[in-house]
């Protein structure tokens, strides 16, 4: 993925296996470490233990959903860039999603390209910001 050998760690969240593990294939033919997770509760106790480069969400998910996740790693204080994924882009207001560490809204489809390009951009954009 880069000249130094680091390849980015994606953690992909959505409660249908088959969007979940389609996503991370196509991720990880990109040369990215991807990991899935079925569920918000899921992905909170990963983020414990390991910080990834970014993060792919489901917002509609039982339980815990998209929205509700990343209050959850905004009280943590994580600032892990977030990209939320919905089946239907046109019912989803972003203006009113504005929490930190959201940067995108993809629309799941079977190409998943606009996984792809989104993925590379964040991932772009993360390595070049210097703290």
């Amino acid at each position: 993925m880069s000249d130094d050998g680091y390849r980015p760690l994606i953690f992909v969240v959505d409660d249908n296996e088959v969007v979940r593990k389609s996503i991370v294939k196509r991720l990880f033919r990109e040369n990215f470490v991807v990991k899935g997770f079925e569920s918000g509760e899921k992905v909170l106790e990963a983020l414990d233990f390991e910080m990834p480069d970014l993060v792919f969400l489901d917002i509609k998910m039982p339980k815990l959903n998209g929205l509700e996740t990343v209050k959850a790693m905004n009280k943590k204080g994580m600032m892990t860039p977030v990209v939320f994924l919905t089946a239907h882009r046109e019912l989803v207001d972003m203006s009113k999603i504005k929490y930190k560490g959201i940067i995108s809204l993809v629309t799941k489809s079977l190409e998943l390209e606009d996984v792809v390009s989104v993925a590379k951009e964040a991932i772009t954009n993360r390595r070049s910001l210097t703290f």
